[in-house]
């Protein structure tokens, strides 16, 4: 949503029966509402019920590209913060028992912004640490890549001498990490 740059007041219908009193509470009526736009347009909307220090909780869920499958969480715990369209989530998950297959995805609770153009991806990075995770062969850390136009963060592997590798789904492990974005108006 758009916010309009001036607002219009309601124009007195009839003088020789205007009433002040109706008058004035139909203005405060519409003053209310453009307030009450603004202040989503600003503060922006959470989804779940918040903590009394401004952020909210989601339960975060590590799943594969090519099947998604289950595992047994030992931790599962997400923190997200939103003003407005920017979007800044952390979150701490430990899992066994992986059923699933192909790259590591993680979900986060508002969805990512579309690309700006068709060909573009957005750059939205973020950091993550991993614990008895295999990162492959000349791979010595992880990166969090916020998918455009979904409810998913992508996991990486980097190393000083190795291109960027999507990480393969453990059935085991601990992620730790952040990543801001920005969200899409209604998601």
């Amino acid at each position: 949503m758009t916010i309009e740059p001036s607002i219009q007041l309601k124009k007195v219908r009839d003088q020789s029966s205007l009433n002040p009193s109706e008058y004035i509470n139909e203005l405060i009526n519409e003053l209310t509402f453009a307030y009450e736009n603004i202040a989503a347009e600003i503060n922006g909307n959470f989804r779940f019920s918040t903590a009394q220090n401004g952020t909210t909780r989601w339960v975060p869920e590590i799943f594969g590209s090519t099947t998604q499958g289950s595992a047994t969480y030992t931790i599962q715990e997400g923190w997200t913060v939103r003003f407005g369209l920017m979007v800044e989530v952390f979150f701490d998950i430990e899992w066994s028992g992986h059923t699933g297959s192909g790259d590591s995805y993680i979900s986060v609770p508002y969805k990512v912004s579309k690309p700006l153009t068709s060909s573009s991806g957005a750059p939205f990075v973020g950091s993550c640490s991993g614990d008895s995770i295999n990162f492959g062969a000349g791979y010595s850390g992880l990166n969090l890549n916020a998918i455009p136009d979904t409810f998913q963060i992508q996991v990486i592997a980097d190393g000083s001498s190795q291109p960027i590798s999507n990480l393969s789904i453990p059935s085991s492990g601990r992620l730790k990490g952040s990543i801001r974005y920005i969200g899409q108006q209604y998601d």
